[in-house]
């Protein structure tokens, strides 16, 4: 029996690491610890019993933080709850951990339907949450699409106009003399026209006779 205490202690001495190894510096090192030894010691320093009141606070103001995944919430949510109650069996661990975890998630309407999904396990829990995170994630991108396709017919609304101002830059014929590439106000036959018309009848007619005395 002595034997096997001892095997069982080497092996858990070999899985330890950073602070599991820093908590049994203080062994005697002569004397190798037994098992049950290292159990009380590593017991004392990572779960003492008057720090789990200190725990069970930490798990009632736990609060979701800024950016932090839902699976890094369940994860912490369920260590709190092992270090407040260490003596517990899995499925009350599970329960309490569920609770707090719905608790910490600072969301009315999320927390509401778990309580409606009748769940009482902590990565039930969870599953359920990041479905309805990534439901209400997807029904949030049309709303941006929307935004993006107002925009465009907001440009293309625009466009034309920018292109009825650059003048020549038109596609469309003259309605004057039928000549692509220029609007009207800026057909050159046109505005000849106009001038002509424009002229006083003395200036038409001394043109006139002087055309004639030339001939």
């Amino acid at each position: 029996m002595g034997w096997y205490s001892e095997i069982k202690a080497l092996k858990l001495f070999c899985c330890m690491q950073n602070e599991a190894l820093a908590a049994i510096g203080d062994i005697n090192t002569n004397c190798p610890p037994s098992y049950s030894e290292l159990i009380n010691t590593l017991t004392r320093r990572f779960a003492p019993e008057n720090q789990t009141e200190l725990y069970k606070t930490q798990i009632d103001t736990r609060i979701r933080k800024r950016g932090e995944s839902l699976p890094e919430l369940a994860q912490d949510i369920k260590r709190l709850v092992r270090l407040a109650y260490p003596k517990a069996h899995q499925e009350v661990l599970d329960s309490l951990a569920y609770r707090s975890f719905r608790e910490a998630l600072n969301d009315y309407d999320l927390a509401w339907a778990l309580t409606q999904s009748n769940i009482d396990a902590v990565d039930d829990a969870l599953n359920l949450a990041l479905k309805y995170e990534a439901f209400h994630s997807s029904h949030r991108k049309p709303n941006l699409r929307k935004l993006a396709e107002v925009s465009e017919v907001n440009t293309n609304y625009n466009a034309p106009k920018t292109h009825f101002k650059g003048g020549n830059s038109g596609k469309g014929a003259c309605y004057y003399c039928g000549e692509p590439g220029h609007f009207k106000r800026d057909c050159e036959n046109a505005i000849q026209r106009k001038q002509k018309n424009n002229q006083p009848r003395s200036e038409v007619s001394t043109t006139n006779s002087s055309n004639q005395g030339n001939c």
